[in-house]
């Protein structure tokens, strides 16, 4: 793998790649050629001829979308606290059809999107996996992940973190998004808009009924969540396209609409 070239530098999204990104996401788009051949592989590390296959794609190709290492500052800081999140798409006429959105975290706890159905396992113990109908562990009332590392992302969650009755971890996104399906954690917040590889847990989330309410107070269910995620790689602007609005997603309900009025969401709108 040649890597990324300056060009690609330039135009690269989000935090600027370390080492690990590029060379990550080689190795995963080599093993899932050699099990499609015909795939198309893109996501946040591919380069921009890579992209440009993909957006000149015939119908019924596969696309899939990568993001390696989703958390890449915990990677190279905490050598944990990451995932690596996939999405399967077939191409079509009138959009893309996603047939699979997984993620797996630094601990290899991995829940799988396929048409529907939800797995649930440990990638280290191939036999742990299930098919869920909902979340499997007790969940710890008042715990939430929200992104809190910089100041400009405590800024926006002040009124979260000001909460007495709450256990806040400032890790969010895809790398907490387990601990709402196999752990404990209560709610996950993600206070802006999202690529669809950085949101790739969300399919599983609405398959497995936890209450997702968008910013402007629209609730989210798997068809919402699905169109959503109808396009990918279609066009020159896919590739910083973020579809998916800032998003409460918890295990209660109650939380849920607690959350939106501690961020100054506003009014609940929408259905419940």
């Amino acid at each position: 793998d040649r890597g990324l070239e300056p060009a690609d530098l330039a135009v690269h999204l989000g935090e600027e790649p370390i080492p690990a990104d590029r060379k990550t996401h080689a190795v995963m788009a080599g093993l899932l050629r050699r099990h499609a051949p015909t795939c198309f592989v893109v996501g946040e590390e591919a380069r921009e001829d890579e992209w440009q296959q993909a957006i000149d794609a015939k119908d019924g190709s596969l696309i899939i979308t990568l993001d390696p290492i989703d958390g890449s500052v915990p990677y190279s800081s905490l050598t944990f606290g990451y995932s690596s999140n996939v999405l399967a798409h077939k191409r079509w006429r009138i959009g893309d059809s996603l047939e699979i959105g997984g993620v797996a975290n630094s601990s290899g706890i991995t829940a799988l999107w396929d048409n529907g159905n939800v797995f649930i396992g440990d990638v280290n113990d191939m036999d742990s996996f299930t098919i869920a109908a909902a979340p499997l562990g007790e969940v710890k009332e008042g715990s939430v992940a929200v992104l809190g590392a910089l100041p400009r992302h405590r800024a926006r969650i002040r009124g979260v973190l000001e909460n007495p009755g709450s256990i806040v971890f400032t890790t969010a996104g895809a790398p907490a998004s387990l601990g709402l399906v196999a752990g404990s954690l209560e709610s996950l917040v993600a206070t802006t808009p999202q690529t669809l590889h950085d949101a790739a847990f969300l399919p599983a989330l609405a398959a497995l009924h936890l209450t997702i309410l968008t910013e402007h107070g629209e609730s989210l269910g798997q068809p919402e969540v699905l169109a959503l995620f109808s396009r990918v790689a279609r066009d020159s602007s896919a590739k910083g396209a973020h579809p998916c609005p800032a998003f409460v997603a918890s295990r209660s309900p109650e939380a849920a609409h607690r959350l939106r009025s501690e961020l100054g969401w506003g009014l609940r709108t929408g259905r419940a």
